[in-house]
């Protein structure tokens, strides 16, 4: 799958990560196989991984946690992820933040 966000309607996009759970600490760590790394402190236990994945992710693109919805993926490390109130230039711009150069 390609780095890009997939465009939605006005400034929304969609797009997948990989989450670890279990970590030190909560945030990005990076980026693998063309997808966004996020660590999260808490244990994928009863949706707590997911919430930290959702405020994270609020959090590093500056949105309020209830514009960050988790498409599919509740169960799995791979989650697609829909953000309304940011475009798919934004999206991008974030990826090549944490994305290691070539």
């Amino acid at each position: 799958m390609s780095r890009r966000a997939e465009k939605r309607p006005e400034d929304s996009c969609t797009f997948c990560v990989k989450v670890k759970p279990g970590a030190r600490q909560t945030g990005i760590a990076g980026v693998h196989d063309g997808r966004l790394v996020i660590q999260v402190a808490a244990a994928p236990e009863r949706g707590r991984a997911n919430a930290a994945v959702i405020k994270a992710l609020a959090k590093a693109l500056g949105v309020a946690p209830s514009a960050v919805t988790l498409a599919s993926g509740q169960t799995g490390r791979v989650k697609r992820i829909s953000v309304d109130g940011v475009s798919p230039d934004q999206y991008d711009t974030l990826f090549r933040r944490y994305q290691r150069p070539e």
